[in-house]
């Protein structure tokens, strides 16, 4: 009987932990994302900024040719986050098919993928590909297990090496703000 009542109250504060751990991840409030990234580079200029997202636009050689830099956060589901971190590789799939409907309207179209864990409860995506006259992309959507948000950086350059470059200094700024 004492092991029955001991199996109970585990299982209780187990429900009471998970309950209070979802609650308290729905609190998260979204990132600053002005001020985890600060300036992007040369030749970047502030284009607009809200809640959800910034946009920098270039038009200088210094960034690789006519380019922008989008970082965006969206909100989505905790169930998605924890399927992402729990097996990232089987969820690509899902998250491949996503990115490409989305790329449709731009023309651009990723040619590789890439799964990348940081730490425990954080998985990156990122992938490379190009647009229309020689533009190229390049995206890294970060997850992370504390937070109900999906992180993206998405930079369309000129150059492939300037558009990954920004792509994974950015990326990096962000992890280091989570």
């Amino acid at each position: 009987m004492r092991n029955a009542v001991l199996v109970a109250s585990a299982i209780m504060a187990s429900v009471i932990a998970g309950t209070a751990s979802a609650q308290s991840l729905e609190n998260v409030p979204p990132l600053d994302l002005g001020a985890a990234i600060g300036e992007p580079g040369e030749g970047w200029r502030k284009q607009s900024a809200t809640d959800e997202g910034l946009t920098f636009v270039c038009e200088s050689e210094a960034c690789g040719g006519r380019g922008v830099l989008g970082v965006g956060q969206a909100k989505t589901s905790p169930d998605y986050v924890k399927a992402v971190i729990a097996d990232p590789d089987k969820m690509l799939k899902s998250y491949q098919y996503g990115s490409e409907e989305s790329m449709k309207p731009s023309g651009c179209s990723f040619s590789s993928y890439a799964t990348k864990r940081i730490g425990e409860q954080r998985v990156q995506y990122t992938s490379v590909g190009t647009c229309p006259q020689g533009g190229h992309a390049a995206m890294t959507t970060i997850f992370d297990g504390n937070r109900p948000y999906m992180i993206s950086v998405q930079v369309l350059t000129g150059s492939e090496a300037a558009a990954v470059k920004l792509r994974d200094q950015t990326t990096d700024k962000l992890n280091s703000a989570l």
